[in-house]
């Protein structure tokens, strides 16, 4: 199953590790920003990955961490190849 853009976005809403930790990134002062998502073709599927950047009031966003899902499954690291490695270890 592909999911689209809207729906992947929900899942990351409702994730029981991200959410939690966005939340905590929003408070006192910071603002999350959760950037464009890009869905890259994965042979007969896709993955769909997307920044997640947090800001101090009139300061820069500093990326924060990489958020990628494929098929079933959503993770949060550090790194985009980080977060490849680690979404692509569980889905094989």
């Amino acid at each position: 199953m592909v999911f689209g853009p809207r729906q992947v976005v929900a899942r990351i809403n409702q994730d029981q590790l991200i959410s939690p930790q966005i939340t905590l990134w929003n408070q006192q002062g910071s603002e999350v920003i959760q950037g464009t998502l890009l869905v890259i073709p994965i042979e007969e599927s896709s993955s769909t990955c997307g920044p997640c950047t947090c800001a101090r009031r009139r300061q820069d966003p500093e990326l924060k961490r990489v958020i990628v899902a494929y098929q079933n499954q959503i993770v949060m690291d550090t790194t985009l190849d980080a977060a490849i490695e680690k979404i692509f270890a569980r889905a094989w």
